[in-house]
C-alpha cells in the first residue's frame, strides 16, 4: 500500500504518468508540478507535502531531487519514468 505517499511528477502525456495516477487509487496523494518550477520551488512543494515518493520524468529532474535530499527528511524513493537511470540514489521504472 502507498498510503501516506505523496507523488510528485513532472506531467506530460506519456503512458508513464499512469503508474503516478494509478498510485492515487492505493491511497497515494498526486502533487503535481509544472515543468516550470524553479528548483526552490520544487524543494519546498515536496518539503511541504511530506513527499516520501517521487515520480521524476527524467535524470535531469531526479539529479535536482536528489541534490536537495538533506532538505528533504521523508524522501524515500525516486522514481526516474525511463527503462532506466545513471542517477546513483533513483530507481527506474524496470528496476
Amino acid at each position: 500500500s502507498l498510503q501516506g505517499f505523496v507523488i510528485n511528477c513532472e506531467r506530460r502525456s506519456r503512458h508513464e504518468e499512469r503508474y503516478a495516477g494509478s498510485a492515487v487509487w492505493i491511497g497515494a496523494v498526486d502533487v503535481p508540478r509544472g515543468c516550470d518550477t524553479t528548483p526552490h520551488e520544487m524543494e519546498f512543494i515536496l518539503r511541504h507535502s511530506g513527499a516520501r515518493l517521487v515520480f521524476c520524468d527524467d535524470d535531469r529532474l531526479a539529479t535536482a531531487v536528489l541534490q536537495r535530499r538533506d532538505a528533504l527528511p521523508s524522501l524515500e524513493h525516486v522514481v526516474v519514468m525511463a527503462p532506466h537511470t545513471a542517477v546513483p540514489g533513483a530507481t527506474s521504472l524496470q528496476a
